[in-house]
């Protein structure tokens, strides 16, 4: 098996602290115009208030349920005691206090399951809202919209036939808008497939960018950008040669393909240059008649909403200036 990043993978029960690997999309009532800030204060500092609220929120939640728990403890105890003493006024108590205790519960529940998962609810929709706007605020990018209750479908996915056998599919923030005339969707993607005991293994985690071309092809190509480690690698090339290999790019292909003819020289040494690094870790790029899509494979660093750690904009920074440069490249392909 190949070695995977350097990312845990693994799902957790809050929704804030998931990994990528968990990703579902955040619930909102209707699309909204992907936007810039305008209120004046700092990205960052939009960012951290945002997450010291929910902190805070967090924490009281927490704390409460501790108490509670105790408490409920606590009571259990004394009621099993009283029921078990020899005097009927006792036991009736006991009986009382346990009764009490049981509805206590109930009502304690009944109030409290909404209120941090709503809170969680808001603050995805805010952070999804706030690092679209900074990734988008370039000129360059028109008419972008994002509905959070959107998923792409996965019959998507597969057919770029970067991936052999995905399983399931799961995506959140995704974003459609028109960049040099053309449209593009671009969203955050885990695409998982099945292991050698049929358990769910992860195949890509990280941003996927769909995006048009003008080129005829009778087949497909598939280029590999790798960086440190072998991450996320395409496994859909049994009908695939070795075109061309570098130190870190290899080019798949259909057999008998002119790749440079085809996709041109432009194109091919804007991508030779392009270097995958820090938070980036892998990257494909899917090529057929008519649509190129991108697979940014990153880390948890970019992938995982920030929610106990302070917030760290250097990532964010990162995929913000290689998606325009990305969407730059592949527009090549309609020249």
């Amino acid at each position: 098996m190949k070695e995977k990043k350097k990312t845990s993978k693994k799902p957790v029960e809050d929704v804030v602290k998931e990994e990528p690997a968990k990703i579902e999309p955040a619930i909102q009532e209707q699309q909204f115009e992907v936007k810039k800030d305008d209120t004046g204060v700092p990205f960052n500092e939009r960012i951290e208030n945002a997450r010291n609220d929910l902190l805070v929120k967090y924490k009281k939640n927490k704390q409460l349920s501790t108490i509670v728990t105790f408490v409920v403890v606590v009571l259990v105890i004394a009621a099993f005691i009283l029921m078990y003493q020899e005097s009927e006024g006792f036991k009736i108590t006991g009986y009382v206090v346990a009764g009490a205790t049981l509805l206590g519960m109930i009502a304690f529940y009944i109030i409290n399951r909404n209120r941090f998962p709503d809170a969680t609810r808001d603050y995805i929709n805010f952070i999804s809202a706030q690092f679209n706007g900074f990734v988008f605020e370039d000129s360059a990018y028109e008419k972008l919209t994002m509905d959070p209750k959107d998923k792409l479908d996965q019959g998507e996915i597969a057919a770029d036939r970067v991936y052999t056998g995905i399983a399931r599919l799961g995506s959140r923030n995704i974003v459609q808008g028109i960049y040099l005339h053309e449209h593009f969707t671009i969203a955050d993607v885990a695409a998982y497939t099945r292991g050698d005991k049929k358990q769910e293994v992860a195949a890509f985690v990280g941003k996927y960018t769909s995006f048009p071309n003008n080129r005829k092809i009778e087949g497909r190509i598939i280029i590999t950008i790798k960086g440190e480690k072998e991450i996320d690698l395409p496994t859909d090339i049994s009908d695939l040669v070795k075109v061309e290999e570098a130190e870190k790019m290899m080019i798949l292909a259909t057999e008998g393909l002119n790749i440079r003819e085809i996709l041109g020289e432009p194109f091919m040494k804007a991508i030779e240059k392009f270097k995958v690094s820090e938070n980036l870790m892998n990257l494909n790029i899917a090529i057929w008649g008519g649509h190129t899509a991108l697979y940014m494979s990153y880390n948890d660093e970019m992938m995982v909403l920030p929610f106990e750690k302070a917030f760290n904009e250097e990532p964010i920074k990162q995929y913000k200036d290689e998606q325009i440069k990305l969407l730059k490249i592949v527009s090549l392909l309609n020249k």
